[in-house]
C-alpha cells in the first residue's frame, strides 16, 4: 500500500512557487498618422512644377529645339532651291525668221493667186515679221514670211492698183480696179485693215470674162476675085 509518510514534504522557503509558463503578448504602440510618412525619401530631381528654375530649366531646350527646327527648315529650303533649279527649264534660243525672197512686190503674189488658184490672200503684220498667207475654200494653204521693208512696197502698190487712198492708215478702205495678169483680164479687190502694228491687207482676184466682138465680113470686090485669078 501507498505509505504518505514516506513522501517528503518539506518545502524550501528559498523557491519560489513555479508560476504558470504564459506568453506574453506585445502591446502595440500607437501609431502616429504622420502625413509625410507616404513620402519617399530617395533623393528624386524636384518636379519642374514645384521650382522656381522652371524657365531655367526649359529654356535650353527651347532654343536646342529651335535651333534644331531653324535648321531642317535651311535644309529643307536649300533642297526645295536645289530641286527648283533642276527642275526649271532652260529657255530655248529665239528661232531665227526667215523670209521668202520670192515675195518681192504686188505682182508676185497676184501670180501665186493665179497659178494655184487661191480664193484670197492675206498680209499680217506681226511683231518682228509680216504673214503672208493664201487661202482657198477657208482652209490656210500656204504661209510665207516677209519683212517689213518688202511689205511697205506691197501695201502702196495694193492700194494704188486698186484705186485706195495710199495716205490715209488709221481707215478702213476697200476698193476694185481692173489689172492685166499674163494678158488676162483681171478684178483685184483689196481691202486694208488698221491694226495696233500696221495694216492689215486682202487680197482677191476675179477673172473678167469679155465677150467676143463678131468681126463684120466685107463684101469682096470683081477686082479682088480677078487677082486671084
Amino acid at each position: 500500500m501507498f505509505d504518505p509518510s514516506k513522501l517528503d514534504l518539506n518545502v524550501n522557503d528559498s523557491e519560489q512557487p513555479l508560476e504558470p509558463d504564459t506568453k506574453k503578448t506585445p502591446i502595440p504602440e500607437p501609431t502616429r498618422n504622420d502625413p509625410l510618412a507616404d513620402i519617399s525619401t530617395e533623393t528624386t530631381a524636384p518636379s519642374p512644377a514645384l521650382t522656381n528654375d522652371k524657365t531655367v530649366i526649359s529654356k535650353p531646350k527651347i532654343q536646342e529645339e529651335d535651333s534644331d527646327i531653324s535648321q531642317d527648315n535651311d535644309e529643307e529650303i536649300e533642297a526645295s532651291s536645289q530641286e527648283t533649279i533642276i527642275q526649271q527649264p532652260i529657255p530655248e534660243a529665239p528661232k531665227q525668221v526667215l523670209f521668202d525672197i520670192n515675195i518681192a512686190k504686188l505682182s508676185d503674189i497676184l501670180h501665186l493667186l493665179q497659178k494655184e488658184q487661191y480664193d484670197f490672200a492675206t498680209l499680217e503684220p506681226k511683231q518682228d515679221r509680216v504673214v503672208l498667207t493664201f487661202k482657198k475654200e477657208k482652209i490656210e494653204k500656204e504661209s510665207k514670211n516677209i519683212s517689213y521693208s518688202v511689205y511697205s512696197s506691197i501695201l502702196i502698190q495694193s492700194k494704188t492698183s486698186s484705186g485706195l487712198d495710199a495716205t490715209v492708215s488709221t481707215e478702213q478702205q476697200e476698193g476694185a480696179q481692173e489689172i492685166n495678169i499674163k494678158n488676162t483680164a483681171y478684178s483685184l479687190i483689196c481691202k486694208v485693215v488698221p491694226t495696233p502694228l500696221g495694216e492689215k491687207i486682202f487680197l482677191k482676184i476675179k477673172k473678167i470674162a469679155k465677150k467676143a466682138t463678131p468681126t463684120k465680113k466685107q463684101p469682096v470686090s470683081i477686082g479682088q476675085i480677078l487677082t486671084f485669078l
